[in-house]
């Protein structure tokens, strides 16, 4: 039914698409999606949902894009004829974007996660670089408790 759907609702995805292309700066990411009896596929094997978040910042749009891989082929299809900066995660598929001269922007929540990690693995041995991830982590925390009052 989802199927079905799409196709009856395409001009409004077509608008979204324009929206998202008319702002300097599109987030993107790629979660794993299970679809049972896909063509050609097996219902253990993974697809994927690609989510992106851009726009004018008063448009503000997200769509979700269904698509059986997670190739570069995607990011390709995702940002065809666009330029601007993409904010994505280090997975190498958005990588030939920095070739067509759009500027990758690291994601501050990856970033994060790191330094999180590592106060949890450092001993207490390894005091100076476990001081050094306290001190990302507050940074974070005061990046993100600003962008919040900025809202």
């Amino acid at each position: 039914w989802l199927t079905q759907l799409s196709s009856k609702i395409i001009v409004l995805t077509n608008l979204f698409e324009d929206a998202i292309r008319a702002g300097p700066y599109i987030q993107c990411d790629e979660s794993p999606f299970q679809v049972l009896k896909e063509v050609g596929k097996k219902a253990t094997s993974k697809s994927y949902i690609w989510v992106r978040c851009g726009g004018l910042s008063e448009q503000l749009v997200v769509l979700y894009n269904y698509f059986p891989s997670r190739s570069s082929e995607v990011v390709h299809e995702l940002f065809d004829d666009w330029q601007g900066y993409v904010q994505c995660d280090g997975y190498a598929a958005y990588n030939h974007l920095e070739k067509q001269g759009i500027p990758l922007i690291g994601c501050m929540a990856h970033a994060r996660r790191k330094f999180v990690d590592a106060l949890k693995t450092l001993s207490n041995k390894e005091a100076a670089q476990k001081a050094k991830a306290a001190t990302a982590v507050k940074f974070f925390k005061r990046l993100y408790a600003f962008y919040l009052l900025c809202e």
